[in-house]
């Protein structure tokens, strides 16, 4: 569905210094708290605190807070496989035929809408953008399809569907009590909608229907932000980066990373893509990756690495509390960065986490040897040797491998 335009011209606006990095990744080895710690990282763009306070909190209480964020639109996670497309992320389109809006592209939306609605000088929002800030909040996006309730009990239909809007005309069907849609197509003018919520002039035609989307729209309203209100912020958490090819996954996203491409900046840039809808990043649109360095050495794309602040997540021995697993662990890694020289702490904290030294033999069957095997393959006797060295400096000798 084509979304109301914006009127206004970009230079209009006003951008905030970031205090995050609007685009970051976090990096390392299998097992060091990237996916773990990434919901702290979101939390802290989205609140605006530092990442050592939320670290002081329970983690319950982070993941109930995150998730809260998730439901209201304002946090998107998606972890990334070979499988996932340009047309997943950003926008699928057939011409003449249905056109579909990605995960990506649907939060830039919605950021931009409440970016245009707190950051625009104005005293008032228009009905276009509050109409606009509604359809990118409340879009189905399987069907592309908005529903507007009925206030009046009086009816044999209980609201009404928009499926198509024109800058002249909404397009929508009748829903019925038992949540069908009515096959006759119906229209809302769009400049006596306007009419209606300034309240110059009450429409003429089927005014249940107009009153459904300017009651729905009213309501809305008084739950936005003053336009003097702190700016929203909103994060695209993309986990397992390094699994997708990500300048083909991107697409044109890529150019709007830039800090002075988004809206407001210098150098701001709207992307028109295949279907004529405009792409836009503003300020307030954080991306947050992570990358397994252990599947894939960070990427050689200076495009990627210039856009992308990289923060490293290292192997935390402090966190394992068994002494013994905690020095099998840094002898484990220490023989593995001798033998790979293009990576470093092989094994992280994770796997040791709450375990004790008689679980080793468990833990190392199960996941530790598959990993080994997949850093080492077809070196069995240099595997061996690499355990027994670590065995032997925990005083793990006696346990056998």
């Amino acid at each position: 569905m084509q979304n109301i335009l914006e009127d206004n011209p970009l230079s209009n606006y006003t951008r905030p210094t970031p205090v995050f990095p609007l685009n970051q990744v976090l990096y390392g080895a299998s097992g060091t708290g990237k996916t773990y710690f990434a919901p702290y990282y979101a939390l802290a763009i989205v609140e605006g605190k530092m990442l050592s306070e939320l670290q002081q909190e329970a983690h319950q209480n982070i993941m109930t807070r995150f998730r809260a964020y998730q439901q209201e639109g304002q946090i998107e996670w998606l972890t990334l496989h070979k499988n996932y497309s340009y047309t997943e992320l950003i926008q699928a389109y057939q011409p003449f035929t249905h056109k579909k809006d990605g995960l990506w592209k649907r939060i830039a939306d919605r950021a931009h809408a409440h970016y245009d609605f707190v950051m625009r000088p104005r005293q008032i929002p228009t009905f276009k953008e509050l109409l606009n800030l509604y359809i990118v909040k409340h879009i189905n996006p399987d069907t592309e399809e908005i529903d507007f309730p009925l206030t009046s009990k009086k009816r044999d239909y209980v609201g009404i569907t928009i499926y198509k809007i024109t800058p002249e005309m909404l397009y929508y069907k009748r829903k019925t009590k038992r949540n069908l849609l009515q096959n006759k197509e119906r229209t809302l003018q769009m400049d006596v909608l306007a009419d209606y919520y300034n309240f110059q002039n009450a429409p003429i035609h089927d005014l249940a229907d107009y009153e459904a989307v300017i009651t729905t729209l009213a309501t809305y309203r008084q739950r936005q932000p003053n336009t003097d209100s702190k700016l929203r912020n909103y994060v695209l958490v993309l986990d397992e980066m390094q699994s997708a090819h990500l300048p083909t996954l991107l697409g044109e996203g890529l150019s709007l990373l830039e800090q002075d491409r988004r809206t407001g900046a210098p150098n701001a840039l709207e992307i028109t893509l295949p279907s004529g809808d405009g792409l836009r990043f503003p300020s307030n649109l954080y991306l947050l990756g992570t990358w397994n360095t252990s599947d894939v050495p960070l990427p050689a794309h200076s495009g990627l690495l210039r856009r992308f602040a990289w923060v490293e997540c290292s192997t935390r021995y402090d966190l394992i509390q068994d002494v013994t697993l905690r020095i099998f662990c840094q002898a484990l890694n220490e023989a593995l960065e001798r033998e790979l020289t293009t990576q470093k702490a092989c094994i992280g904290h994770a796997y040791f986490l709450g375990l004790e030294a008689v679980a080793l033999p468990t833990l190392l069957q199960q996941h530790l040897l598959p990993l080994l095997k997949e850093l080492l393959p077809n070196q069995q006797k240099k595997i061996a040797h690499i355990l027994q060295t670590a065995h032997a400096k925990a005083g793990l000798a006696q346990i056998q491998s």
